[in-house]
């Protein structure tokens, strides 16, 4: 679903403190970090729109479809205005100039695989139309109801008004945060999960007998014939 949420002003146009328009970040760290199972993520089915309330206009949710591509299952008005329309089922790296799309594959790969927590510090394009803009992307990791980290939420906080005309991004610094240990106590999780997770139907029906065919020669037969008597 697209979440709508209050645009940033309109009125100024100009960039914020980024203590104020970096808040949304702060919130969503919070809540996910709330939601922790040690240093495992949280699992998709916990998040609350509700728990984000301030951070709606920006976030989003990306699952993983191959190494190093994700795609916007959910998505605020923040990047639709950005991405000059509705991003859902749209790949990630549509919001990067080409040039950073190697870099942004590299990231995903460290958000899943790591797991791990990204910081971006970003910059857009800009020209006579396109205002300067900068922005901060966080991406944190989640797992789907098997327990695997294939999905991840992220919220895009601007600077200022991104104006009317869609806007891409390179990528002017990554700090990433992994998550220690996380790795073999997901494989131990997931392990048990399967052991104890319902059946494929038909696991439990009862093996056929072995088909025993009938002696042509019954020891005494079903039907005999009587003749009349004389």
């Amino acid at each position: 679903m697209l979440i709508s949420f209050p645009r940033l002003d309109r009125i100024t146009g100009k960039a914020r403190p980024d203590a104020q328009w970096a808040a949304p970040l702060h919130q969503i760290r919070a809540y996910w970090d709330a939601l922790r199972d040690g240093p495992l993520p949280p699992f998709r089915s916990q998040i609350d729109p509700r728990g984000i309330e301030g951070a709606l206009g920006g976030a989003f949710i990306l699952e993983r479809v191959a190494p190093g591509v994700a795609r916007f299952r959910i998505a605020g008005n923040s990047l639709a205005d950005l991405a000059g329309c509705d991003p859902r089922g749209m790949p990630f790296s549509v919001l990067f100039e080409p040039a950073a799309r190697r870099t942004i594959a590299d990231t995903l790969n460290q958000v899943f695989d790591g797991p791990a927590v990204i910081d971006l510090r970003l910059d857009a394009e800009r020209n006579i139309a396109r205002p300067n803009l900068t922005a901060r992307m966080m991406l944190l990791p989640l797992r789907d109801d098997a327990g695997v980290i294939d999905l991840a939420v992220g919220c895009l906080a601007l600077s200022a008004d991104p104006g009317r005309r869609s806007r891409r991004f390179h990528i002017a610094s990554i700090h990433t945060t992994p998550l220690v240990d996380a790795a073999p106590r997901l494989v131990a999780k997931h392990a048990a999960f399967t052991a104890i997770r319902p059946a494929p139907a038909g696991a439990f029906a009862e093996s056929s007998p072995a088909f025993v065919p009938a002696t042509s020669s019954p020891a005494r037969p079903y039907l005999r014939l009587v003749r009349p008597a004389g």
